[in-house]
């Protein structure tokens, strides 16, 4: 999965790396822990990207700054913030 920044800056990781995934309702969040990252994704409308994530269907994951949330072409999704660790 190729996880692209606000800044351009891009960084793949080995879906054979994915050790497990966690969806938080309330605060619009995705944490994802890979063997040695832990991917913390942000935004809107993110309960379909969960359910792609499992079936490891998404190939980029792409940060939207939120002021063009409502122009960005998305896949029913919008991630605003990805934290990388």
């Amino acid at each position: 999965i190729c996880i692209v920044l606000a800044d351009g800056n891009q960084q793949f990781i080995n879906y054979a790396y994915l050790i497990s995934g966690k969806f938080l309702v309330e605060e619009n969040k995705i944490i994802l822990e890979f063997s040695a990252n832990l991917v913390t994704l942000s935004g809107e409308r993110l309960s379909g990207l969960f359910t792609q994530l499992m079936m490891h269907l998404p190939k980029k994951i792409c940060c939207v700054d939120h002021r063009y949330n409502s122009v960005a072409e998305t896949n029913g999704f919008i991630i605003n913030q990805i934290e990388i660790k």
